[in-house]
């Protein structure tokens, strides 16, 4: 079933940027997921941001929290079938998924 994920490459500990994740290891960390159909990068509001699309098998809430934690991210937003979720070990931290900040494929905004 395909998702949409948003992915920042940063990586944070106690608030501070440590470093930024390579393309490569996002993309090695997706390909755990399923098929990746797309990917992109674009800016958000503070950091270079992967959007993916892949064609995932089995539960993506599990695989996504899984990726949070290969990729040291605290939550990892992504919409599938319309709607959207905020996964992650530090999810709630971050609020509900909002889709004024979830990047789409094309760069734009989800609302």
């Amino acid at each position: 079933m395909k998702a949409t994920l948003n992915i920042g490459r940063g990586v944070e500990i106690n608030g501070i940027r440590v470093k930024l994740l390579g393309v490569g290891d996002i993309v090695g960390a997706l390909e755990q997921l399923g098929e990746i159909l797309s990917i992109n990068q674009h800016q958000s509001d503070s950091e270079p941001t992967i959007v993916a699309v892949i064609d995932s098998v089995g539960d993506i809430a599990s695989a996504v929290e899984q990726l949070c934690v290969t990729l040291q991210q605290d939550a990892i937003p992504y919409v599938q079938e319309g709607h959207g979720n905020m996964v992650g070990p530090k999810a709630e931290a971050w609020g509900p998924f909002n889709p004024e900040y979830f990047i789409t494929p094309d760069g734009t905004r989800l609302a």
